[in-house]
C-alpha cells in the first residue's frame, strides 16, 4: 500500500507535464550484507546489549527472491537528467550459532565476551523484506571519445537514493516469536551500470548498488533493536522507455 501511495503521488506529479522520456524497469539480483553490531533493548527482562559484528546471510534466491522496480522520468538535455521512484526488495538472516563479542546487560547481569547469539536471541531476521523506497537522481552518460549521447546506444548510468527503509522484523527470544512490517529507518544508496539498448524501446540493465540503512527502534519481543545495515548488490533486468 505504501509503495503504490508513493508510486501515485509521483505519477500524478509528472501526468501534466510535457515530458520527454519515462522508463520503467524490473530487475533481479543478489546481495551482499555486511557485518553489523546489534543493539538490543528489553527493559522487562533487563537487557540492554551490543553484539559485534553479526554477519547476515541473504538468501537473495530463496523465496520471496531478490528484486527491484522503479519508474524514471528524464528531462533536459538530451533526456540525461531524471528523477526515479524505486523498490529494492533485499533479506537478511542472523545465524543463531554465530559467537559474537557481546557488551552490556543481560538479564540485569552484565556480560562482556564471547557469547553464542543464540543463548539470547534465537532468532532475528527481516526476512520478507529489509525494503528500501528511494527516491533517485539519476544522470546518464556518454561513453563515447565524441561525446554524443542516445538512448538508442549503450551509455552509463549513475543514480543517488535516499529513502525510508520498510522492514519485516521478526524475532525468536525466549521461545516467543514476534513479527510485522514497520517503518524502521532511513536508507540510502549509490550504484553506477550500464544499459544495452534493444529493438522496439526495450533495454537491459546491468548495474552495481550499494545500500546502507540506519535502523532504529525495530519492534522485537518485549523491546527494541538498533543497527546499521550497509552492503553491496549485483542487479540485472529489463526496461522499456516511452
Amino acid at each position: 500500500m505504501k509503495t503504490t501511495f508513493f508510486t501515485a503521488l509521483f505519477l500524478c506529479f509528472f501526468a501534466g507535464s510535457s515530458f520527454a522520456e519515462w522508463r520503467v524497469e524490473l530487475y533481479g539480483g543478489i546481495f551482499f550484507p555486511g557485518k553489523s553490531d546489534l543493539t538490543v533493548r528489553r527493559p522487562p527482562a533487563g537487557d540492554n546489549v551490543t553484539y559485534r559484528d553479526l554477519a547476515w546471510d541473504d538468501r537473495s534466491f530463496e523465496e520471496p527472491i531478490y528484486y527491484g522496480y522503479r519508474i524514471g522520468y528524464f528531462f533536459g538535455h538530451q533526456d540525461r537528467t531524471g528523477i526515479e521512484i524505486e523498490l529494492v526488495h533485499t533479506k537478511i538472516y542472523s545465524d543463531p550459532d554465530s559467537h559474537l563479542m557481546a557488551s552490556g546487560m543481560i538479564a540485569n547481569q552484565p556480560v562482556d565476551g564471547l557469547r553464542r547469539l543464540g543463548e539470547h536471541l534465537q532468532g532475528f531476521d527481516l526476512s520478507h523484506g529489509h525494503n528500501l523506497l528511494l527516491v533517485n537522481f539519476v544522470r546518464k552518460v556518454a561513453p563515447w571519445r565524441d561525446g554524443t549521447f542516445s538512448s538508442t546506444r549503450p551509455h552509463l548510468v549513475f543514480r543517488a537514493g535516499l529513502g525510508p527503509c520498510i522492514s519485516h522484523t521478526e524475532s525468536l527470544i525466549e521461545n516467543r516469536f514476534q513479527e510485522g512490517y514497520e517503518i524502521g529507518g532511513l536508507s540510502t544508496q549509490a550504484t553506477a551500470g550500464v544499459v544495452m539498448p534493444l529493438a522496439n524501446n526495450f533495454f537491459l540493465p546491468l548495474e552495481y548498488k550499494y545500500s546502507y540503512s540506519w535502523l532504529r527502534d525495530l519492534d522485537i519481543v518485549q523491546g527494541k533493536a538498533d543497527m546499521n545495515l550497509g552492503g553491496s548488490h549485483l542487479a540485472f533486468g529489463a526496461g522499456v522507455r516511452f
